[in-house]
């Protein structure tokens, strides 16, 4: 496995690979549905991540990607249950985001 499939399969899921997709029900935008907050606490420069460049938005996720696939042993179920579910949910709840990830896993196979 490797980061660009995990994001290859992340913005499959999330978008269908649609860089100005945007959520109807959340500020989740872009081709990873970043949430307005944590795009700009990921170092987003626009307000919402629909707005910035393809190559931000590509950076941005792989950045954020690594951190999770650190903080979680390269261990690529629990890196997207915890990027669908954030951090302090995936980690409490251990069957938080666990279809989502499954989802992801199988569009990296």
């Amino acid at each position: 496995m490797s980061v660009n499939k995990f994001l290859s399969a992340i913005r499959s899921k999330e978008s269908s690979n649609n860089y100005q997709a945007q959520n109807s029900r959340s500020s989740a935008s872009g081709a990873y549905q970043f949430i307005d907050k944590t795009w700009k606490n990921l170092g987003g420069s626009t307000i919402h991540a629909k707005d910035a460049t393809v190559d931000e938005q590509d950076r941005i996720a792989e950045n954020y990607a690594k951190h999770l696939l650190k903080k979680y042993g390269n261990d690529y179920h629990k890196a997207a249950r915890a990027w669908n579910q954030g951090e302090p949910t995936a980690e409490k709840d251990l069957n938080a985001g666990k279809t989502y990830a499954d989802d992801v896993i199988q569009r990296m196979n």
